[in-house]
């Protein structure tokens, strides 16, 4: 929340800047910055919103509706991409599933095989041995894409309380 007046002032300023100015796209990015650390509580949501009410109010240059919706078409691309994002890397998980299914089922080959004395031991181990290390590294891959898709989905759910905020009367 302590951020909210600069992304206050700076929505407000490329709300109102001139087409032909070309030094945004420093200002581009630490918008985006900000508005990621801004939407993560409801009471920072609500914080901003009524920054940018005041802000308008306060310029009379132009209609806090048509900010909010100008904001709101910005998040919903934003939405968009997340979920395309989720969406890809749920679908790179499917793999790794089936890969789970091999490694575990070719250590069961492995131990089976010792068991009924059709292979050697040390032939045993050393296929073991590449299936456990295969199936942490599988393990660490799966974790990693689950952490990503969790934060992702959460910054999803902070874009769509915020524009659902944006889009109900101040």
């Amino acid at each position: 929340m302590q951020n909210n007046p600069r992304l206050a002032r700076l929505i407000l300023d490329q709300a109102q800047r001139d087409e032909r100015d070309d030094d945004w796209s420093g200002r581009e990015i630490e918008i985006a910055d900000l508005l990621d650390q801004a939407v993560t509580t409801g009471q920072s949501r609500i914080d901003l919103r009524n920054r940018l009410v005041t802000g308008t109010r306060a310029t009379n240059s132009m209609i806090y509706r048509d900010l909010a919706e100008a904001i709101s078409e910005s998040l919903t691309d934003q939405i968009r991409d997340l979920d395309s994002d989720i969406a890809k890397l749920e679908n790179d998980l499917i793999p790794s599933r089936l890969v789970m299914g091999t490694i575990i089922g070719l250590m069961l080959g492995a131990f089976g095989a010792v068991v009924y004395g059709s292979a050697d031991v040390l032939t045993a181990a050393s296929i073991t041995i590449a299936m456990v290390t295969a199936f942490f590294g599988v393990q660490a891959y799966r974790k990693r894409a689950f952490a990503i898709i969790s934060t992702l989905k959460g910054r999803r759910t902070n874009y769509d309380a915020f524009r659902n905020l944006l889009r109900s009367d101040p």
